[in-house]
């Protein structure tokens, strides 16, 4: 992580006004997060989370709410999902972040997780999403059914 770093790092600043630049500046905040360094990941991936492409934009607000978790800033972290979830993306859609949403709410209001569970249940029912909410308030259906063909 150290070695990629240092190439993300230098990639990002030699060409920041370019989308290679950008890039290389979230995974260079990816990278920070991997080294411990959480006040250069949270700049690299705030920077990047405001950049005008929304993809890769939505992939840094993403990483930011999962540092954020990391780092005991909850509220910041549920904030950065519910827009998210408000503006979904091709590489975030909703549901995905509706599930790391009820994630954090099972620690911090379950009955909030449950509601969010249930509304993927039932909206997204043949969707991967749909189906973890099921099974995340359901847990023993999962287990009784066994092992699911592939």
């Amino acid at each position: 992580a150290q070695a990629a770093n240092k190439l993300f790092v230098e990639v990002a600043n030699k060409y920041s006004s370019f989308e290679a630049g950008k890039v290389a500046k979230y995974f260079a905040g990816l990278t920070d997060v991997d080294l411990g360094k959480t006040a250069d990941a949270e700049a690299s991936l705030k920077s990047v989370s405001s950049s005008y492409n929304k993809d890769l934009s939505a992939l840094a607000k993403v990483a930011l709410a999962n540092l954020y978790v990391q780092t005991g800033k909850t509220q910041q972290a549920i904030d950065l999902y519910k827009e998210l979830i408000a503006k979904p993306t091709d590489t975030v859609p909703a549901p995905a972040a509706q599930l790391q949403l009820a994630a954090i709410y099972e620690k911090t209001d379950p009955m909030q997780a449950k509601q969010i569970y249930a509304v993927l249940k039932d909206k997204d029912k043949a969707t991967a999403a749909g189906q973890i909410a099921a099974q995340k308030l359901n847990p023993g259906a999962a287990a009784a059914q066994g092992p699911q063909p592939q």
